[in-house]
């Protein structure tokens, strides 16, 4: 079972306090940390919490000295408003240097986190003393480009969240301008490699899976129109991408590599709520209805199926091959992936098929579709839930049914008969899903039994 860092610390923090209150001792408390990939967190809980601090009292300082300067920008002469930049840039650069050389990693990391964002103003200040601002997106580039050196030279998470944030900042204000941010594929190759060979970071994965995403959707418009913008495809490319991610998280979870494994989880299990999250949006026909009436390329409709559906179906195949299980028994861990899969080739289906004169009927169906599919997968997160023991899972899943029965009562799909029948029908589903748990637990208890007669 793959935890996530804040339920590692939870755990390590339980097993702190059965310690203390003599329900278990040392030794099993370290087999239980050994057996989720836990550890200590008595002197490294504090050494964290203070390199925090530290990091956040250097935001402050670095912003204190921005208002500070640009206050009084125009009374400083030139020259010196030059020297200023340049000398507390390479102050804070060249401490950095020297806690690094003692040794002191962290220390060093919270001197160049301020010398990133003191560099980072120096490059705007500077560009307002020789009006440059022509382009001002460049600004933001060339501060992503000179935090690179530091984020290679160090392993420190906050270097690594600033240079996410300002090279997503240029994608934005890049693509914004209607220019398309050929360059931010270097920036994610960069921050992934951070995350895969130097230091794991399940929040900064998940941020940056999704800047991947915009980045994809952004380069789907620019190829197929030469036009930086969203358009209809985007929707399909979505959904595909979707299914592409969860696929990759079935594939690399039996991986040896614990990192991997970590990400896979994500990939895996957050990413398929992400995607639950997204089809709310589309559970409206009036979505479906402006989506259909847009003309769309069907050529790379047909084309991104095939690539999907291929790849998809590769990785099933070979981590059902690789880890020589029949593939009936390891069906049920591959509802989700059949889940997007399913949305995403329904939808290309009825793109297919329709015709743009008789849209009417087809954005119904696929709404009402959308929305069984909304109701089931609740019912599936209940019942993973309780099966895991799982809170999230079980909370998630009860989200996503009182959520559907909300938004079908203010918004019914066609008429009142429509949304009635899609209550009655959602109605029978989780009575027949009742009753089939309450099957499964009878079953169990019935083997218990028959397992203790036996002893």
């Amino acid at each position: 079972m793959k935890l996530l860092k804040l339920f590692k610390n939870e755990i390590s923090s339980e097993a702190k306090k059965w310690v203390d209150e003599k329900i278990i001792d040392r030794s099993q408390a370290d087999k239980i940390l050994e057996r989720y990939g836990a550890q200590w967190q008595e002197r490294k809980a504090v050494s964290t919490g203070y390199y925090i601090l530290l990091t956040i009292a250097s935001l402050f300082a670095g912003l204190s000295v921005i208002i500070l300067l640009s206050h009084n920008w125009n009374e400083i002469p030139r020259y010196i408003r030059m020297g200023l930049m340049f000398l507390f840039t390479i102050s804070s650069h060249s401490v950095g240097l020297w806690y690094l050389k003692k040794s002191n990693t962290k220390a060093a990391n919270v001197w160049f986190f301020l010398g990133c964002i003191i560099f980072g103003s120096s490059i705007f200040l500077i560009a307002q003393i020789y009006h440059l601002g022509e382009h001002y997106p460049d600004g933001f580039f060339y501060w992503a480009l000179g935090i690179i050196p530091f984020l290679i030279l160090t392993r420190s998470n906050p270097v690594v969240y600033l240079f996410t944030t300002i090279a997503a900042s240029w994608m934005f204000l890049e693509s914004g301008l209607r220019f398309y941010p050929a360059f931010y594929f270097v920036f994610l190759f960069i921050t992934f490699w951070h995350l895969l060979y130097r230091k794991k970071s399940t929040i900064l994965f998940v941020l940056n899976l999704f800047l991947t995403g915009f980045f994809l959707e952004l380069s789907l418009g620019y190829f197929l129109d030469n036009i930086v913008r969203m358009q209809t495809e985007n929707v399909y490319f979505t959904f595909g991408l979707y299914a592409l991610t969860v696929s990759g998280g079935i594939y690399l979870r039996e991986s040896k590599n614990e990192i991997l494994q970590t990400y896979a989880f994500v990939m895996n299990h957050f990413i398929f709520k992400t995607f639950i999250v997204f089809l709310f949006i589309f559970s409206f026909s009036e979505v479906w209805e402006e989506t259909l009436e847009d003309s769309l390329k069907f050529g790379f409709l047909v084309w991104w199926l095939t690539v999907v559906l291929f790849i998809t179906g590769g990785m099933v195949a070979a981590e059902v091959w690789v880890r020589k299980h029949s593939f009936k028994n390891v069906a049920k861990e591959y509802i989700p992936l059949f889940y997007v899969l399913f949305v995403f080739t329904l939808s290309n289906c009825f793109v297919f098929f329709h015709e743009n004169n008789n849209i009417h009927p087809y954005d119904i169906i696929l709404a009402t579709v959308i929305n069984f599919m909304l109701v089931i997968a609740g019912i599936w997160f209940i019942f993973t839930g309780v099966q895991t023991a799982t809170g999230a899972d079980y909370y998630f899943g009860v989200f996503t049914l009182l959520m559907t029965a909300v938004l079908r009562y203010f918004n019914l799909i066609d008429n009142y008969l429509t949304g009635a029948g899609i209550f009655f029908l959602a109605a029978v589903i989780m009575f027949l899903a009742a009753r089939w748990w309450q099957k499964v637990i009878r079953l169990n208890k019935e083997s218990d039994n028959y397992k203790e007669e036996i002893l």
